[in-house]
């Protein structure tokens, strides 16, 4: 573990914030793992800026699927962040300049599996 991402995540567990993300680092498979580090390096960033965010937020109640982190300002503006992977952002990107001249919208999906 590189030595910044060792010190975000003892200040981290220090503070008490961000349980459910340090439980699931420390839970997480070796291809989970760079997925989870880059989660709580992006938490620990906004933190050192007293910016708080919520971790797995479900934006939408019809259902149980949730975006990586809320951030809300104090006049409950709120802003989702859903990180995704390089490689997941060139397949995204593919996707999208398939369709660029579409007038109708674009629909991405993915099949990965979270």
């Amino acid at each position: 573990m590189n030595e910044y991402i060792a010190r975000a995540k003892e200040e981290l567990l220090n503070s008490g914030k961000y349980k459910q993300l340090l439980e699931r680092l420390e839970a997480s498979t070796e291809k989970q793992r760079a997925s989870h580090e880059f989660e709580l390096l992006f938490a620990y960033t906004f933190d050192l800026d007293d910016l708080i965010l919520k971790y797995e937020y479900n934006a939408n109640p019809t259902n149980n699927k949730t975006v990586d982190f809320l951030y809300e300002t104090s006049d409950k503006k709120s802003t989702l962040f859903e990180l995704v992977s390089p490689q997941m952002s060139d397949e995204l990107r593919t996707e999208v300049n398939k369709h660029f001249d579409a007038n109708e919208g674009i629909e991405l999906s993915s099949n990965h599996p979270n």
